[in-house]
């Protein structure tokens, strides 16, 4: 809205690996984090998109689908996200500037039901250097979509406590006696996770059409 400030924070960094971790930092600390990246940019992450993705923080990102260097190119390539398949985020392809923002929206839902992350993609120059009309929804709109961010685990000080700690391979209890996944667990959750997250998205977008 013209003339009201965001409650939001743009923090400039000199990578996009630090991109990713300012994210993540924001993310584990209960705040809904957004960057995006490109091709090259995209490999630059590629430690942190896994991390991001193992700690199921809902972070979401645009990725305009560029060709990777060399040679240098702003053309379309879809070989950027491909390459991180298999890295545990949601990727979700957009084909018209409509769809981009409309994704975006439905994007925060889904990582934020799921706890996983999620990248927009769309293709480089033929979405990300042209421009056609859209509609953007109001603010009251998106927030009747999206209600306020409320993580079920993040940082707080008056309620310490261990995020990622090292993992060991077999199930055993915690400090209170309760038993804990042990590192296969926790993968085998998110690859379920991210199966059902098909079905979930499908609910979401379903809603979204009512809106």
């Amino acid at each position: 809205v013209e003339g009201e400030e965001l409650g939001a924070e743009y923090i400039p960094v000199e990578s996009e690996h630090s991109a990713m971790s300012v994210c993540i930092a924001a993310s584990t600390a209960g705040t809904r984090a957004f960057t995006a990246t490109s091709a090259n940019g995209l490999l630059y992450m590629s430690e942190q998109l896994h991390w991001a993705a193992g700690a199921r923080l809902p972070i979401v990102m645009c990725v305009a689908n560029r060709g990777i260097g060399a040679p240098w190119t702003v053309w379309n390539d879809h070989q950027d996200t491909i390459s991180q398949r298999d890295g545990g985020w949601i990727q979700l392809y957009a084909n018209d500037h409509q769809q981009i923002i409309d994704t975006v929206i439905k994007a925060f839902r889904l990582s934020e039901t799921v706890s996983i992350p999620v990248m927009v993609c769309y293709d480089g120059y033929l979405l990300s250097h042209t421009y056609m009309p859209f509609e953007q929804p109001n603010q009251e709109q998106v927030d009747s979509f999206l209600p306020p961010f409320a993580p079920t685990h993040f940082l707080d000080p008056e309620n310490p406590g261990n995020f990622n700690t090292v993992t060991l391979p077999d199930i055993r209890p915690d400090g209170a006696g309760i038993f804990q996944p042990g590192y296969m667990e926790i993968r085998h959750n998110l690859h379920s996770d991210l199966l059902a997250a098909i079905d979930v998205y499908k609910d979401i977008d379903e809603e979204f059409k009512k809106e």
